[in-house]
C-alpha cells in the first residue's frame, strides 16, 4: 500500500512575529482606549460637580446668605434705641446683603438646570423680585423713620417688616432650601456614577491586562516552541547528517588512495604481459568474429529481456496504486452509505416532531374554537403552526426518500468497486507471473553472455596479430593511468568533503547557540574558510603521464570557499 503525506502549512516567522506584535497592540490599544473612555465619563461627572453644581451651590448660597442678613438687617431696625452711627451701618450692611443676593442669582441664573430644577427656578424668581421690592419699599420706611423718628412712623415700619416682608421672605427661604437641595442631590448622584464608573473602568482594564498578559505569554511560548523546536531537530539531523559525511568520506579517500596504488602497479604488470604476448601464436579471424556476433546477439536479447522486466514492474506499481485508489473509493461509499443512515434516522425525528406539532396544532386550534371569538387569533397562528409541521412533515418525508435513493447507488457503487478490486488483483498476479518469466530469462541471458565473453576472450588470445595485441595491450594501459588519476582526484574530493562536513557541524553549530543561547557541543571546533588538502603521493614506479594531473601536481589541491552562514529563518524555505 502506497501511503502519501501531504506537508503541513505553517506560517512565516515574520508572519508569527507580527501577529503576536499585533496581538499585543491591539491589547494595548483596548486597555487605553477603556482607560479613556472611563477618564471621559469621570471628567463629565466632575464637570457636572465643579463646573455646574459647585457655582450653582455658591450663587443660591450667596443669595441665601443675603437674604437672612436683608433678614437679620430688618429686624435689627426695629430697635428704636440704636444709635444714629449704627443705623447707618445696619444701612450699609441691608444693601451689601441685597447686591449680594443679587449677584448669586446672576451667578446660578445662567447656569444648566435640571426639568426639576427649572421648575422650580420659574416659581422662585417671581418671588425673589416680591422680595426685592418689598425691601425696596421697607427700606423706604425704615429712612421715614429713622429721618423723623416718630410712632406713626414706626409702627408702619414694625407692621411691614413682621407682615408683609416676613410674608414675602419665608417662600423666598423654602424654596432656596430646596434648589440647595437638588444641586447636593445631582452632585452626590454624580459622585456615585463617577465612583461607579470608576470601578467598572477599573475591573475591565485589570481584566484585560491579565487577559491580555495570559494571551501575550501563551503567544509568546507558543511562537518560540514554533521556532525553536523545528530548528532543535534540523540542527540534530544536519548534526548526524555531517558526521556520516565524514566517515564516508573518509573511507572513500582511503579507497581511492589503494585504488591509485593498484593501478599503478596494474600498469607495470601490463608492460610485463605486453612483451610476454608476442610469443602467443594466432588463430583463425573467423571464430573471433562469430563469437563477437553470438555476444551482440546475446546483449540485445538480455536488453530486451531487461526492459520487459522493467515495464512488468511499472504495471504491477500502477496496478497496486489502482487498488488502493479502488479500496479508498469503497471506503467512501461506505462512509457515504452510514451518513446517509444517519440522515435517514434524523429525518425520521423531524417527522415525529412534525406530527406531534400537527398535533398539538389542532389541538390549540379546538381549544380556539372554544374561546370563541377572542381565540380567532390564536386560531390563526395554530393553523400556521400546522401547515408548517405539515411542511416539514412532507420535506423530511422527500429527503428520506432520496436518502434511500443515494443508499441504494451507494451499495451499487460497493459492489462494482468490490469487482473491479478483484480483477485487478488477477490482473497483478498475471503481472506477477510475467515478472518471474522474464527474470528468468534475464538470468539465462546473463548467463549466455558471459560464455560469449568467454569465448570471445579466448578466441582475442589466439588472434595471429601480434600487434593488435600489444596496441590492445597499451589502450588498457592507457586506461588504468586515467583510472588512478581519477583515482587521485576521487581521494582529493573525498578530502575536501569532509573538511565541509567540517564546516557544517560548525555551522550547526552556530545555529544550535542562536536557539539554545548556550555553547554547543562542538563549540571548541575551529571554523575554517579557506585550508590546503593533501593527498598522498602516487608510488614512484608509476608513469611519468600520470604525475601531472590537469597542469598541477596530484599531491596538492587548493580549494578555498567561503563559509557561508546566512540560513534562512522564515517558513517560507
Amino acid at each position: 500500500m502506497i501511503t502519501r503525506t501531504s506537508p503541513t502549512k505553517t506560517w512565516p516567522l515574520a508572519t508569527k512575529l507580527i501577529s503576536a506584535f499585533a496581538v499585543a497592540s491591539l491589547i494595548t490599544l483596548s486597555v487605553g482606549g477603556l482607560g479613556l473612555f472611563g477618564i471621559f465619563r469621570i471628567n463629565s461627572h466632575l464637570t457636572e460637580v465643579g463646573v455646574v453644581r459647585l457655582p450653582s451651590l455658591q450663587g443660591l448660597d450667596m443669595m441665601y446668605e443675603g437674604l437672612l442678613d436683608v433678614r437679620f438687617g430688618n429686624r435689627a431696625m426695629l430697635d428704636s434705641h440704636m444709635e444714629a452711627d449704627k443705623v447707618d451701618k445696619m444701612f450699609a450692611t441691608i444693601e451689601k446683603a441685597r447686591v449680594r443676593g443679587q449677584q448669586g442669582k446672576d451667578i446660578y441664573e445662567p447656569l444648566p438646570q435640571t426639568a426639576d430644577e427649572e421648575k422650580l427656578w420659574n416659581i422662585f424668581v417671581p418671588q425673589w423680585a416680591a422680595f426685592l421690592q418689598n425691601e425696596s419699599e421697607l427700606n423706604t420706611l425704615q429712612h421715614l423713620y429713622w429721618k423723623e423718628p416718630t410712632p406713626e412712623h414706626y409702627d408702619a415700619m414694625q407692621k411691614y417688616t413682621v407682615g408683609k416682608m416676613y410674608l414675602s421672605t419665608a417662600p423666598v427661604i423654602d424654596n432656596l432650601e430646596k434648589l440647595c437641595q437638588i444641586q447636593m442631590d445631582v452632585a452626590s448622584q454624580e459622585k456615585e456614577d463617577a465612583g461607579r464608573d470608576s470601578r467598572l473602568v477599573t475591573a475591565l482594564a485589570l481584566a484585560m491586562s491579565l487577559g491580555g498578559t495570559g494571551l501575550c505569554l501563551a503567544l509568546g511560548i507558543l511562537i518560540t516552541r514554533s521556532i525553536t523546536v523545528p530548528i532543535r531537530r534540523v540542527t540534530e539531523d544536519l548534526e548526524a547528517g555531517s558526521a556520516q559525511i565524514a566517515s564516508a568520506s573518509g573511507q572513500v579517500a582511503s579507497a581511492g588512495q589503494t585504488l591509485a596504488m593498484g593501478a599503478s602497479e596494474q600498469a607495470a604488470s601490463l608492460e610485463e604481459t605486453s612483451s610476454s604476448l608476442e610469443e602467443i601464436g594466432s588463430m583463425t579471424r573467423k571464430n573471433t568474429e562469430n563469437a563477437e556476433q553470438a555476444k551482440r546477439v546475446s546483449s540485445d536479447a538480455r536488453a530486451a529481456a531487461e526492459t520487459g522486466a522493467g515495464r512488468t514492474d511499472e504495471m504491477a506499481a500502477a496496478t497496486a496504486s489502482i487498488s488502493q485508489a479502488v479500496q479508498e473509493m469503497s471506503d467512501a461509499i461506505a462512509g457515504i452509505k452510514d451518513s446517509s443512515n444517519d440522515v435517514a434516522k434524523i429525518l425520521k425525528t423531524i417527522d415525529e416532531i412534525a406530527f406531534q406539532t400537527n398535533i398539538l396544532a389542532l389541538n390549540a386550534a379546538v381549544e380556539a374554537a372554544r374561546a370563541g371569538a377572542s381565540g380567532a387569533g390564536f386560531a390563526v397562528v395554530a393553523e400556521e403552526v400546522r401547515s408548517l409541521a405539515q411542511r416539514s412533515a412532507k420535506a423530511a418525508k422527500e429527503t428520506a426518500r432520496l436518502i434511500e435513493t443515494s443508499t441504494t447507488q451507494s451499495n451499487r457503487g460497493v459492489e462494482a468497486s468490490r469487482k473491479v478490486e478483484n480483477q485487478i488483483e488477477e490482473i497483478g498476479r498475471k503481472s506477477d507471473a510475467v515478472r518471474e518469466t522474464l527474470s528468468a530469462i534475464v538470468e539465462k541471458t546473463a548467463r549466455v553472455d558471459s560464455l560469449v565473453a568467454e569465448i570471445t576472450m579466448a578466441s582475442r588470445e589466439q588472434n595471429n596479430g601480434i600487434g593488435q595485441i600489444n596496441q590492445a595491450v597499451g589502450q588498457m594501459d592507457k586506461v588504468t593511468q586515467e583510472n588512478a588519476a581519477a583515482a587521485e582526484e576521487s581521494a582529493s574530493a573525498a578530502e575536501e568533503l569532509s573538511g565541509q562536513s567540517g564546516e557544517m557541524r560548525q555551522i550547526v553549530v552556530r545555529l544550535n547557540q542562536l536557539v539554545e543561547g548556550t555553547d554547543a557541543r562542538n563549540a571548541s571546533a575551529p571554523a575554517a574558510t579557506s585550508r590546503t588538502i593533501h593527498s598522498r603521493p602516487l608510488p614512484p614506479d608509476a608513469p611519468a603521464a600520470k604525475r601531472h594531473l590537469n597542469g598541477r601536481p596530484p599531491g596538492t589541491i587548493q580549494a578555498t570557499r567561503a563559509t557561508k552562514t546566512a540560513i534562512p529563518f522564515t517558513g517560507e524555505e
